[in-house]
């Protein structure tokens, strides 16, 4: 409600409603309303645009991946505009802003999930996300990222690997002190366990 009624104020300002579009998502999130979460992620990366700001868009995309179970999306789901958003994005950061640059290219390499032919870019971008991940250091993000890591690689050939990015994953959400980030995490692994006949 907050964001609808600052949408329609003739005094908005654009930063507010993206703040307020970024809680909002983090909330439905937390609910489990993925469909809010969607939302308010894309309209808040287009807003980011319209402001000229690739870590804004970096920030808000990465609420769509931020405590999401499975994938972000409907199965077979590929939305074009958030693609080019973030290849935009991603042309306009510059290289000693290394924590945009992995939100950046994770969540590319999500949204590029069930796209047929992008494969060998996903894992380029996956290498890439997590190695600046690992260069920032900071616990947040790392459990984002290996989280993140996780969903652009969710095929068999990859299992093993992403049982060690849960780990890692696992590792720093619990140093970040986030019960929601370890409860995801956990959820992983058990798929992982599963898959593997445990």
């Amino acid at each position: 409600a907050a964001v609808a009624a600052h949408r329609r104020a003739a005094d908005g300002v654009d930063r507010e409603r993206y703040d307020l579009l970024l809680e909002l998502a983090t909330d439905a999130a937390y609910a489990g309303h993925w469909t809010q979460v969607e939302d308010a992620a894309t309209e808040a990366i287009t807003l980011g645009r319209s402001l000229d700001s690739a870590a804004l868009m970096g920030e808000a995309a990465s609420t769509l991946t931020r405590y999401c179970v499975w994938v972000p999306h409907e199965a077979g789901v590929v939305v074009e505009d958030v693609i080019e958003d973030l290849r935009w994005a991603l042309l306009h950061t510059p290289d000693h802003d290394p924590a945009t640059r992995c939100r950046l290219q994770l969540s590319l390499a999500v949204e590029l999930y069930y796209v047929a032919d992008a494969t060998a870019e996903r894992r380029a971008l996956v290498d890439t996300g997590l190695a600046l991940a690992r260069k920032v250091g900071d616990p947040g993000l790392t459990w984002w990222a290996m989280r993140t890591a996780w969903m652009a690689c969710w095929a068999p050939p990859f299992l093993l690997e992403r049982m060690g990015w849960v780990a890692e994953g696992l590792a720093a959400a619990r140093e970040a002190g986030d019960p929601a980030a370890e409860a995801v995490l956990l959820t992983t692994l058990a798929v992982d366990e599963l898959a593997l006949g445990r």
